[in-house]
């Protein structure tokens, strides 16, 4: 739902969930590595909790997420 809504609408919304697991969920860090406001990194937030029904705070939640992330850039790196 991410990566069609990223195509769809030119988002970066996969991309941010990245970052923002890389950091830690550290919000300053976050923007930071993306060179964003945090307003807007908290609206894109918004957005993938929106989109995909799931809370970002529970931990089982993020944990799954930041797998299936690294799942698919190290998939991507072998088949483009």
């Amino acid at each position: 739902m991410l990566i069609e809504n990223d195509a769809q609408h030119r988002t970066d919304l996969v991309q941010t969930l990245a970052a923002y697991f890389d950091s830690g969920g550290n919000y300053d860090r976050t923007s930071a590595l993306l060179v964003i406001h945090r307003s807007t990194l908290r609206y894109r937030l918004h957005r993938i909790r929106e989109l995909s029904g799931l809370e970002l705070n529970d931990p089982d939640v993020r944990l799954n997420m930041h797998i299936a992330l690294r799942a698919r850039a190290a998939l991507s790196d072998y088949f483009g």
